[in-house]
């Protein structure tokens, strides 16, 4: 059946290509912005390319934009400051064509969250 089969596509979270692009294993996450939800919105959300040109690293997220939105609906898959784009609609390991994604109206994003770093809860605890 068609449940049967999704249930087995999201299973292997093991296999998941970002996650071997960092040493230590990471949170990450999928981010789904589509701007027509809101007439005239924006993504609202500043970005570089990481220092070897992989990625993109989060470095601003305007509140009153369709990430700040999503982060108030989805305060498990926030997105920070600081946060990895790891890959944008299926684009990764090259910044450039990334970028070149995010000018569309439909972004999916693979997340590489940074920690506890940026004010959100982090997942270690301390003894």
């Amino acid at each position: 059946s068609m449940l049967q089969q999704q249930q087995q596509q999201q299973q292997p979270r093991y296999f998941d290509p970002a996650q071997s692009m960092v040493g230590r294993q990471q949170d990450a996450f999928e981010v789904y912005l589509s701007k027509d939800a809101v007439s005239g919105g924006r993504f609202g959300f500043a970005n570089v390319p990481s220092s070897d040109g992989r990625s993109l690293l989060v470095t601003w997220v305007d509140d009153s934009g369709l990430l700040g939105a999503w982060n108030r609906s989805h305060p498990d898959r926030a997105v920070r400051e600081g946060d990895v784009i790891a890959s944008v609609n299926g684009f990764m390991d090259d910044s450039e064509g990334m970028r070149a994604q995010l000018q569309l109206d439909a972004v999916h994003m693979l997340i590489q969250s940074a920690g506890g770093a940026a004010g959100g809860p982090s997942r270690l605890t301390r003894a």
